[in-house]
């Protein structure tokens, strides 16, 4: 399972996540995590092997978490091998994910 990039953990609360594309035919999904707080990068995550989707296209976030296997906002998550859950709590507390096998980020300059 990857690891969740160290820019994206750090002062992840407040900052907005955005679905800057989505390709079901190609399972690839691209999000945009816009900080807006203290000096931290933006960052581009690109989530491959796509398989479920529960997001809304825009939305500001109170916490992030990577999984391997169901956790309790979705205890009936039934992932492949090799899947993973990435989770987003947003400020509401609705828990938005995405399944996948890959994941890559870029830092936005």
């Amino acid at each position: 399972m990857p690891e969740l990039p160290v820019d994206l953990r750090r002062s992840i609360a407040d900052s907005e996540v955005e679905v800057v594309s989505w390709s079901g035919e190609e399972r690839e999904m691209v999000l945009r995590v816009s900080k807006e707080r203290g000096e931290e990068s933006d960052v581009f995550l690109r989530l491959e092997g796509v398989r479920l989707v529960h997001m809304q296209q825009r939305f500001k976030v109170r916490a992030v978490g990577l999984y391997d296997r169901p956790f309790p906002d979705y205890l009936h998550l039934q992932l492949e091998e090799g899947e993973f859950a990435l989770a987003f709590q947003e400020q509401g507390n609705e828990v938005y994910v995405v399944t996948a096998h890959g994941l890559t980020y870029d830092k936005i300059a």
